[in-house]
């Protein structure tokens, strides 16, 4: 008895010196941040994880100071990784969810980005900045199938300007249709992008021009 005594003495023991050096580790981390020093304090708080992992987990406050750090020292895996929890948790979930966006954003990472933003919304669904992101999103990509579609047809209007074929030959008439198909791709696109953000000038503009588009070509 006395020896599983002095065990569990020894353990405590432990339990409390882990947790106090995590805490003076989190205490150099916090002054690290206040001064700006992101790698020092990304350092400290990653030394007191280790020390107590426990301890800092359910510090979720300084988890979303270690991942700041890890943003603003270009370490977006790490950034992920803290947010994630706090996100997980509930813990400033929106902008935790807006900063894992964009690291995925600065990895080039476009799935992961989307995704993580469609899990915000779907946690958030009030969120404008998290509907703003995702919205512009999808209205780049409609961006990309209307603006090769306009290129499509001055290069068509061009060749009929220089006297190379007439409106009524196959090749404007295939021109035509090859703007056509694209202002069909762009159109859904930027219906998803409306459908996420209504009040969208840039959406609602680019809609009511590849409407205006593929009106013009099935006359």
């Amino acid at each position: 008895m006395k020896r599983l005594l002095a065990v569990f003495c020894l353990l405590v023991s432990a339990m409390t010196l882990h947790a106090q050096e995590a805490a003076k580790l989190k205490n150099s981390g916090n002054d690290a941040l206040r001064a700006k020093n992101y790698p020092l304090a990304l350092e400290s708080y990653e030394k007191a994880y280790a020390a107590d992992a426990k301890f800092i987990g359910e510090d979720l406050k300084t988890v979303y100071n270690m991942g700041i750090c890890g943003y603003k020292t270009k370490n977006y895996n790490k950034s992920i990784k803290y947010f994630t929890m706090c996100f997980d948790q509930g813990y400033k979930g929106e902008k935790a969810c807006r900063y894992m966006s964009y690291c995925y954003k600065k990895q080039k990472d476009m799935d992961n980005y989307v995704s993580i933003l469609e899990k915000g919304l779907a946690k958030y669904p009030n969120s404008l900045s998290i509907k703003k992101s995702l919205s512009k999103h999808y209205l780049i990509q409609a961006n990309g199938s209307y603006s090769q579609a306009i290129k499509v047809l001055t290069k068509a209007n061009e060749a009929v300007a220089a006297g190379t074929f007439k409106t009524n030959e196959p090749q404007y008439k295939k021109a035509e249709q090859e703007a056509k198909k694209l202002y069909e791709v762009a159109l859904p696109i930027c219906e998803k992008s409306l459908s996420i953000y209504p009040d969208s000038p840039q959406a609602k503009n680019m809609k009511t021009q590849i409407e205006k588009g593929v009106s013009d070509l099935t006359k």
